[in-house]
């Protein structure tokens, strides 16, 4: 089952202070305690200039499409980071900071897997997210 303990998100976020000074994060433990959320709040940035759109469904967005994402994120700057893909989805800044954030979650609290299930697939110790603002506080850009 996976399970992360108040101790270990306390390391995570001392140790996303002390890389990332300048960024306004939060840390926190679900609910359940099987995962942490880092939220980066406010920052140098603008994402919306570092974002990439991949083909979707085998086609390329159009223009009209990139635009009408970015201005969305912009009205509501609050989005839900695919850890996965981040090379295929941010470019820039925006990928230096999501990779330096990922890269110190993972030397604080290693992933390993609890479990091999055929059914499942595997199951590891703890899961991780990145969130760019919070759904009920956006993210702030601040020079």
């Amino acid at each position: 089952m996976p399970y992360i303990y108040t101790e270990e998100v306390r390391a995570i976020r001392k140790a996303l202070k002390d890389k990332l000074p300048d960024w306004k994060l939060s840390v926190s433990k679900s609910s359940n305690h099987s995962s942490v959320t880092v939220a980066i709040m406010a920052g140098p940035i603008d994402f919306t200039d570092y974002m990439l759109f991949p083909p979707k469904y085998g086609h390329w967005p159009t223009d009209q499409e990139v635009e009408d994402q970015k201005a969305t994120l912009r009205l509501k700057p609050y989005l839900q980071i695919n850890h996965y893909y981040l090379d295929t989805n941010w470019e820039g800044e925006a990928l230096e900071l999501l990779n330096t954030i990922k890269a110190t979650i993972l030397e604080t609290k290693p992933v390993r897997t609890i479990v091999e299930d055929a059914d499942y697939g595997s199951i590891p110790n703890y899961y991780y997210h990145i969130h760019l603002g919070k759904w009920n506080k956006p993210y702030k850009r601040r020079p």
